[in-house]
């Protein structure tokens, strides 16, 4: 198992090392200067070249580079061009609320979306399975937006179940989940659609195998058959559908946070991407890389876990 680690461990650095040095790159030839989108088209030459020296952006590419990688190796996003705080103090001050939203979402796919792909499989062409594939094709097609609104209208004002302003820095753990069950659901929903689609495909594709068979010959009951070595068998299909979801999620709950005025990752991208803060935008897209890396990673161990078959590989 140990081995099996550190070969991950192993892809995971160079895979990390790329994604940001594609994301340095990148921001370094998007067209504009962003020292005149900080001063204005009114700033004189003189202010122009000492903020350019003062961001750095007058020293050499690979100059830049080395010192922007120097600096990630401590854990140094860069400061804001706009406020001129640490960039990585303001990430970490608002990256819990969007991990809690975040795996609220997949809780709340995983809890509901297995269940009913494992039913809707078992009830194959009945009412059940068209229930669930209904209701999927429902979940993948609604914007989550659209979704957000109508919740707010129904259960925020028409029915006061909750707030309307998620704000999650409540004294109570109850008013704390209150606040994250509207946007959690709103981001969970099309997760839960595709996880029922995906339960629904692994366990047809797993129950007509050969030991699903010789397991019902043995005479075990069809619970046991189901929960002991179907579903073990088809786990692996929703274990790879968590961890590449986790990362899109984590994309669309800049969505959820606005509408739900939440704090977290999304107001700082778009308070950036208004302010033209390019260097806030690099570090953050590398902590968003840098967190789908490591799922990914996680990802791979529960897959050794799951089945002993793919640490062999």
């Amino acid at each position: 198992m140990l081995r099996f680690v550190a070969k991950r461990l192993m892809l995971a650095i160079p895979t990390m090392l790329l994604s940001a040095s594609v994301v340095f790159f990148l921001a370094r030839i998007l067209p504009g200067d962003p020292a005149l989108s900080i001063l204005g088209d009114a700033a004189s030459e003189q202010a122009l070249v000492a903020l350019r020296a003062r961001l750095g952006l007058d020293q050499p590419l690979l100059t830049q580079y080395v010192g922007f990688l120097g600096a990630l190796l401590r854990f140094d996003l860069g400061r804001s061009m706009i406020s001129g705080h640490a960039i990585t103090a303001e990430v970490l001050e608002v990256l819990p609320y969007t991990i809690e939203l975040t795996v609220f979402a997949i809780g709340f796919g995983v809890l509901l979306g297995v269940p009913a792909g494992i039913a809707a499989a078992l009830a194959r062409n009945r009412l059940p399975d068209y229930l669930s594939r209904f209701g999927s094709l429902i979940g993948l097609s609604c914007p989550p937006f659209f979704l957000a609104i109508c919740l707010l209208l129904v259960f925020a004002i028409y029915i006061p179940l909750f707030p309307v302003i998620s704000a999650p820095d409540t004294a109570t753990i109850g008013g704390r989940i209150a606040a994250l069950i509207l946007p959690g659901v709103t981001l969970g929903i099309i997760f839960l659609a595709f996880v029922a689609r995906s339960s629904r495909a692994a366990m047809l594709e797993v129950l007509p195998e050969q030991y699903i068979r010789t397991a019902r010959m043995k005479g075990l009951s069809e619970k046991a058959v189901v929960f002991r070595h179907a579903c073990r068998n088809a786990l692996l299909p929703i274990v790879t559908v968590t961890g590449l979801y986790f990362g899109i999620l984590m994309g669309n709950a800049v969505v959820t946070e606005i509408v739900f005025t939440r704090p977290g990752l999304g107001k700082l991208i778009i308070g950036a991407l208004n302010s033209r803060d390019y260097v806030m935008l690099q570090g953050l897209t590398i902590v968003y890389c840098f967190i789908v890396v490591v799922v990914n990673l996680a990802t791979d161990l529960v897959y050794g876990l799951v089945d002993p078959r793919v640490k062999v590989r």
